[in-house]
């Protein structure tokens, strides 16, 4: 099933879904977040914020205007049973939506910005870990979840520290923006393993 549910033509997408270069819109992220938390507690879908966000407000207490987008992780068999409410859930408050074939990712664009939920499934050959695309996080950062506070709202993310560690080199240290040098990465985030 690989349709957008905003029923644009490629062409149009293109317009919408740009290269996401800094400097980014905080305070329209801010928002972003704000209002995909607020729809995701709304349907009762469990959702962990994660990557640029999450490090952002965890090391510096506020969104830098070099992170791409929000991103959350859901577990993959909730968004799936979920994905045609979540969807109208976000067209309802004007974003422009897209889903991806496999049912378990979607893109939410309002205001030259964007929201991506990504869904996180297990492998039988490998319970220990969830996967999204080449990416894996082990369940048990999952299991150890933990709140954040920011700006007025609290956010679950996977242990965070944890999380941060495995997923970036050096998270401690402030990162330039330059999303084309891969270096950021810890390598461990990509998973050998299929």
């Amino acid at each position: 099933m690989s349709r957008d549910y905003s029923d644009l033509s490629e062409k149009q997408w293109a317009k919408i879904d740009p290269p996401m270069l800094p400097p980014r819109n905080v305070d329209i992220q801010l928002e972003l977040m704000e209002e995909s938390h607020d729809i995701m507690d709304y349907i009762k879908l469990k959702h962990w914020l994660i990557d640029g966000a999450l490090l952002c407000i965890y090391r510096d207490g506020k969104l830098l205007n070099h992170n791409q987008d929000i991103d959350w992780a859901v577990y993959s068999e909730d968004i799936q049973s979920r994905m045609t409410e979540l969807k109208y859930m976000f067209l309802e408050e004007d974003y422009a939506v897209r889903a991806f074939k496999e049912n378990t990712r979607l893109n939410a664009y309002k205001k030259g910005e964007m929201v991506s939920i990504q869904g996180y499934g297990l492998k039988k050959k490998h319970p220990g870990f969830r996967f999204m695309k080449k990416y894996c996080i082990p369940v048990e950062m999952f299991e150890k979840s933990e709140l954040i506070e920011f700006n007025g709202f609290t956010y679950m993310a996977p242990a965070i520290e944890l999380y941060l560690s495995r997923k970036y080199s050096n998270w401690k240290k402030e990162y330039s923006g330059d999303t084309k040098n891969k270096k950021y990465l810890n390598k461990k985030v990509l998973c050998a393993i299929r």
